[in-house]
């Protein structure tokens, strides 16, 4: 299917929300990347989807990958799959035997890229834990390696990087007169100069607009007055360069125990992560390990691996008890996380094993979602959730043997629940839908935005026919071919509403919305589509919109 890009500028800002209405007719758009809340399906697909399983990590003649491939990142719009890899042969130009490298694959044009330092050199030691924006554009991951940007890492550990693309929308201006085409440093500080920060930086997690990345560090230097001695989760602004610890309580106090494993809303506003620090709320105190959720917005800090009741999750017995591995959705609203902590659900979880929920930030509902559709619990422990940007898919790995029929192959493997529909079903598994075999199944996956591509690594052997490297890991893309529909839904703002959207689209016969905030009395909101084929429609909505001028009215009138 042809892939659109669809562009949207819009001016003014801040008192009065507007909705900008795109239809588009021939082949277009899919769900949008940003800004998602209350998605609807409103039809039916005309041919019956014919879901496929694909081998990425090879290399240009076809062959395998000779050393594993691991923790792949979907882009939101699908076009890029971004994993880190120990094999030489993805690309001819890797030159550094078995050192673990960021590849970056291209759907469209059928190509890999390695990210390296320079062109003909070669990163000089490990990275990993890759992630990408919401177009594929940007690209963060942790490194070992001193010589992404030369006389500035001298730490002797891990620090994160971002990498931009020629085409990318805006030029990222954090780090040292960063521009397109290489890496520079995230995790830096500015105390003495520009050097990397003086301890480890790890776990970036980027915004899907590519302006804000969330990390994990115990350096002491990336920001004044930073004397808890664990580890504290920033977020660096790829535009402006500042740096905010998130890690906090409402009040401004640091943690008091560690913290990590952030993931980050779609405009950088909200950010989820996990820690053991009992004074980031009140009445923390279970001693375990919780899920936190903060608004950059507005200063507040809050934990979300709670009961609908706002109960604490509480340790069971001996084994202990914690809530970990949050994923975020888009808007920031709503929060996968596993745990074992057996109170969280209103319908019973006596399993004894770790299970995935999922909490409504608005409404503050707690529900169990690993479960199979018939409503049993899983017989074994699930982990490593993520969620779709809009909210409608959770993917995660199962140890279980009882969430569908069929699952007999021994191994984990990985599930997606659709959480309009309440189905469940294994996508870890070849084009025809077999099981897959190996020695230890799969580990980590990713979702695209409509919840289409499940990108996820797994050490099968049968999943593709030519898989040739035996039960090396791979990675691999399960398209589901969901059903083409048209989908109606409130967005959350565009702001600031100069900020440019670009989304790509494939669909038949579907409606963006875009919501926008507009000052002013007598202001006039101008919205441009650019790079736009077929047939296109833009409508504008606001109740207090005078049809003759166009502006926008006093709301009081």
């Amino acid at each position: 299917m042809k892939n659109r890009s669809l562009s949207i500028f819009a001016s003014m800002l801040v008192s009065l929300g507007v909705l900008l209405l795109i239809v588009l007719t021939s082949q277009a758009a899919s769900k949008p990347v940003v800004g998602q809340q209350d998605i609807f399906p409103q039809g039916t697909s005309l041919m019956p989807p014919v879901p496929q399983t694909s081998l990425i990590s090879r290399a240009a003649n076809g062959d395998g990958g000779d050393a594993p491939s691991v923790d792949p990142a979907v882009s939101a719009n699908g076009r890029y799959i971004a994993y880190s890899s120990r094999s030489q042969n993805i690309v001819i130009s890797d030159t550094h035997p078995f050192t673990e490298d960021i590849f970056i694959y291209d759907r469209l044009y059928n190509l890999t890229k390695q990210l390296t330092p320079y062109p003909g050199t070669q990163a000089n030691n490990d990275s990993l834990d890759p992630d990408i924006s919401g177009d594929g554009q940007v690209v963060v991951f942790a490194s070992y390696a001193d010589n992404w940007e030369w006389s500035v890492d001298f730490n002797g550990e891990k620090d994160v990087y971002v990498y931009t693309y020629y085409d990318a929308p805006e030029e990222i201006t954090a780090g040292q007169g960063a521009g397109y085409g290489y890496a520079v440093l995230v995790s830096y500080t500015t105390e003495d100069g520009y050097y990397a920060a003086n301890d480890a930086s790890y776990e970036p997690a980027i915004s899907l607009n590519g302006r804000y990345v969330a990390f994990t560090s115990v350096a002491t230097n990336l920001i004044a007055n930073d004397t808890n001695n664990v580890s504290d989760i920033y977020v660096r602004d790829l535009h402006t360069g500042q740096i905010e610890r998130v890690s906090i309580a409402s009040n401004g106090a640091q943690g008091f125990g560690p913290s990590y494993q952030p993931d980050i809303s779609a405009d950088g506003r909200f950010v989820v992560f996990t820690s053991s620090a009992p004074n980031l709320v009140p009445n923390d105190t279970n001693n375990a390990p919780d899920t936190f959720l903060h608004d950059r917005e507005t200063g507040l800090t809050r934990r979300v691996s709670v009961n609908s009741s706002g109960g604490q999750g509480m340790p069971t017995g001996t084994a202990g008890g914690l809530a970990q591995n949050p994923s975020l959705s888009a808007n920031g609203q709503f929060i996968v996380f596993e745990s074992t902590f057996t109170n969280l659900s209103l319908t019973p979880d006596s399993n004894g094993a770790q299970d995935i929920f999922l909490h409504n930030a608005l409404s503050g509902e707690t529900r169990l979602i690993s479960r199979a559709e018939d409503g049993s619990q899983a017989n074994n422990g699930s982990d490593l959730p993520v969620i779709s940007p809009d909210a409608h898919y959770v993917a995660y790995r199962a140890f279980a043997n009882n969430l569908v029929y069929t699952d007999t192959n021994g191994i984990p493997d990985i599930f997606v629940v659709d959480l309009v529909q309440q189905t469940v079903s294994r996508q870890s598994v070849a084009s025809d839908g077999a099981q897959s075999h190996g020695p230890n199944g799969v580990t980590t996956a990713d979702i695209s935005a409509d919840g289409g591509l499940i990108a996820f690594d797994s050490d099968a052997w049968d999943l593709v026919p030519d898989d040739s490297n035996g039960s090396l890991p791979d990675i691999f893309l399960r398209d589901r071919d969901l059903p083409e529909v048209s989908y109606r839904y409130t967005a959350q703002e565009i702001d600031p509403a100069d900020f440019p959207i670009t989304d790509t689209v494939a669909a038949h016969a579907a409606a963006q919305w875009y919501k926008i905030r507009v000052d002013d009395p007598g202001s006039t909101l101008t919205a441009t589509l650019y790079n736009l084929s077929g047939d296109y429609n833009l409508y504008l909505f606001a109740p207090s919109i005078d049809e003759e001028t166009g502006q926008i009215r006093d709301l009081g009138q």
